[in-house]
């Protein structure tokens, strides 16, 4: 049976070795480059990124994996706006939690965004956000607005929970980093706004509720959506009374599945939606 298989590639399980073994080595080398060096380039399918060698983080993994669930969710979100007649080309991105920029680098160079706007409150991602954008060659046509976006603007303080970049923004705390919080309606020209992304590890709603204007124009919209951080039936009842009628989640039931095709789940009816874990939902006007 396995010589059998043989003659049509590899089977299934030697494919997940031969993965599994340049994981592996992709971690050694890492290891290795970190006892010289703090940062190396990571050339991600003709995308290049900052990479640190050491700890953890969303960089890190693309050196390791070569991939990220940001490309595949994507692809899929503009096929569905294309199936609409919807189009991106040309338009702007507002990418808000940015990171070190791997939506936003994706969505120009591959996707034919016209401009974008990344919204990044942690100070470390900022410097790789700035980094990223020009080795790619994307600083005439990206802003990058070193903030957090809330629902008013101000300062804040912004804790970093994890070594992957990710954090929180608190409004009252003394420890962390004091960061600047801005509304996005006043940094956003919204008539240009062709899709607007957000993953804010539980700050979405408060993000949405500062941009009524960006919301009237009714934008396709990503939004991470964490049951585990809160306000989750909030936000899809906020978005619902925004003028928003249905939703996708772009990683149901596997985000990396070349066959997936969207359900679309009526906003008004699915305010307990409840995904088994993290995902992406595109809500639609």
């Amino acid at each position: 049976m396995d010589g059998l298989r043989s003659l049509g590639g590899p089977s299934r399980v030697v494919r997940r070795g031969r993965a599994r073994a340049r994981r592996l080595a992709r971690i050694r080398l890492l290891k290795t480059l970190g006892l010289f060096t703090p940062y190396v380039i990571a050339d991600v399918d003709g995308l290049l990124f900052l990479v640190g060698t050491r700890g953890s983080g969303v960089a890190r993994a693309m050196f390791v994996r070569g991939r990220r669930p940001e490309f595949p969710g994507l692809e899929r979100t503009l096929r569905v706006l294309e199936e609409r007649g919807q189009t991106v080309k040309g338009t702007t991105l507002v990418d808000v939690g940015a990171n070190v920029g791997t939506t936003t680098v994706a969505a120009i160079i591959r996707h034919g965004f016209g401009y974008a706007v990344a919204v990044e409150p942690n100070p470390a991602n900022v410097t790789a956000l700035f980094t990223n954008i020009a080795l790619n060659g994307l600083s005439d046509c990206t802003r990058v607005v070193a903030a957090a976006a809330s629902d008013q603007a101000g300062r804040a303080t912004f804790t970093q929970k994890a070594s992957d970049g990710t954090g929180r923004l608190i409004m009252d705390s003394a420890n962390g980093v004091e960061v600047a919080v801005i509304r996005l309606d006043d940094e956003v020209d919204a008539q240009d706004v062709g899709l607007l992304w957000i993953d804010t590890q539980g700050h979405e709603l408060e993000v949405l509720r500062g941009a009524p204007e960006l919301l009237a124009r009714r934008p396709p919209i990503v939004a991470a959506f964490r049951v585990s951080k809160g306000n989750t039936s909030e936000l899809l009842e906020f978005l619902a009374g925004a003028g928003y009628q249905s939703f996708i989640d772009l990683r149901e039931p596997n985000i990396y599945n070349p066959d997936w095709s969207p359900t679309i789940h009526e906003l008004a009816g699915e305010f307990d939606y409840a995904p088994h874990k993290a995902t992406d939902l595109l809500f639609l006007a």
